[in-house]
């Protein structure tokens, strides 16, 4: 039986809008030191000893990636786009990947020393690491602070045991999608697709949570009633890159608004629609499990996938579900070999059957907004076709209780899968945004 979270709550606000398992959750915080949260990328990539790319495993602590290939670049005096990458990691987190960089030779690496950042070559390839270009990532994470009346590792067991029963968990895109300290991705990524460009550089700059610094917000408040750029970009702190990069685009070429996100790399100005491809994803998704469909069982009109050969889902093959296939289907679901998905919404979805179109069909009417919107051809740079996702998120997490209240959660995850969508189902914690936060309707 899932478990509905309480509106209001960010989960809400953001479409996660039910938790698979039923049991009390356990609170306590993650990452207070970047040592709790611990990644290790599963790659896919061939390495050989000739290519152009050189290929390196990097670890770092307590660094964000953009920020992180910027000084890379400058320190090896390339260009940051010669830098790509399979996934951006975590910030306040310990994590190992792959990266490749286009045309360096090996003994440059020895150049960069860097705080909380290892480097190590691993080899070269003919061709660079592209956005996806993983299998999935290991994960091990330590809960501080959960609620121990005494029953702890009981109530751990229950909640794991739930998630066992159901092969895993809600697939749902994570609080990080949509943005931890201010929640406004997808709300940006909705007024690109509407052609709202102006409004959504606002949101962008002005858009305050108190969640901040306090330099921060007071430009933020600065701008938002002077829109001064010439003086806001002294006060926009030197970390914020993706506002001072449009501030300097907007103070050369005033009003035009679409060069101010073209000024980012294309990596950060797609996250917007994205974000609200993944909004509208968790919503249908909620509005399944609030109709009584689980995550286990297809129905006549549905889509399913299959199971790769790496042993996750992979979604690239897909088949519409027939009558007369409905429990040979389900039965491949029961044995883990197929999964029920559901649209990422862009201009070449075509909608379900059945009562999950009916769904679909529902929360785009309630969104006022078509799969065509998708195209955006008043900025064809944000376009999206569109894809599917499996709706349950294959995880068989396991726990260990270190004392004290400390918990670690191990488990590993497709590419795609949100390691706070399984911390979730075990700690519960629901967060009221600030009053900042615009939800979008639906």
């Amino acid at each position: 039986m899932v478990m509905r979270v309480s509106p209001g709550s960010l989960d809400w606000l953001v479409g996660m809008r039910f938790y698979l398992t039923g049991e009390q959750g356990v609170g306590g915080v993650i990452k207070q030191r970047p040592e709790d949260f611990v990644v290790e990328e599963i790659s896919e990539q061939d390495l050989n000893s000739e290519g152009r790319y050189l290929i390196v495993e990097l670890e770092k602590r307590d660094w964000e990636m953009h920020n992180l290939v910027r000084e890379i670049a400058g320190i090896l005096r390339i260009s940051r786009k010669r830098i790509d990458w399979a996934g951006t990691k975590d910030k306040r987190a310990v994590t190992r990947q792959r990266i490749s960089i286009w045309d360096v030779d090996e003994d440059m690496i020895d150049r960069i020393r860097i705080p909380g950042v290892r480097l190590r070559v691993l080899g070269r390839s003919r061709r660079k690491i592209a956005l996806g270009d993983l299998h999935g990532n290991r994960f091990e994470i330590v809960i501080r602070g959960a609620r121990n009346d005494g029953n702890l590792e009981g109530d751990l067991q229950r909640i794991q045991d739930t998630i066992r029963v159901h092969g895993g968990v809600i697939n749902y895109f994570g609080y990080q999608r949509f943005g931890i300290q201010r929640p406004i991705n997808h709300t940006v990524g909705e007024l690109i697709v509407r052609g709202k460009l102006e409004d959504a550089v606002r949101v962008i700059l002005t858009a305050r949570f108190g969640t901040e610094d306090e330099a921060v917000e007071r430009a933020r408040e600065f701008i938002h009633e002077t829109w001064d750029l010439k003086e806001a970009i002294n006060l926009m702190p030197q970390g914020l890159l993706i506002e001072r990069s449009m501030i300097h685009a907007l103070i050369n070429r005033p009003g035009d608004y679409h060069g101010a996100f073209m000024s980012l790399p294309r990596r950060l100005y797609r996250i917007f629609v994205h974000a609200y491809q993944s909004y509208i994803f968790n919503l249908i998704v909620s509005a399944r499990l609030e109709e009584g469909l689980g995550l286990n069982e297809a129905y006549e009109g549905d889509v399913v996938c299959f199971r790769g050969e790496n042993g996750f889902p992979d979604v690239t093959r897909w088949q519409v579900v027939r009558s007369t296939e409905v429990d040979a289907i389900n039965r491949l679901i029961k044995m883990g070999r197929a999964f029920v998905t559901a649209p990422i919404v862009g201009f070449e979805t075509e909608i379900a059957d059945g009562i999950q179109g009916e769904i679909e069909h529902r929360i785009l009417e309630s969104l006022k907004i078509t799969p065509q919107d998708f195209r955006v051809p008043h900025a064809e740079e944000f376009a999206s076709k569109g894809l599917r996702r499996e709706i349950k998120l294959p995880v068989d997490p396991s726990f260990e209780v270190l004392g004290d209240g400390d918990v670690k959660i191990s488990f590993t995850l497709p590419k795609g899968g949100y390691a706070t969508t399984v911390l979730r189902e075990f700690m519960k914690n629901e967060i009221t945004p600030g009053k900042g936060f615009e939800p979008l309707r639906g």
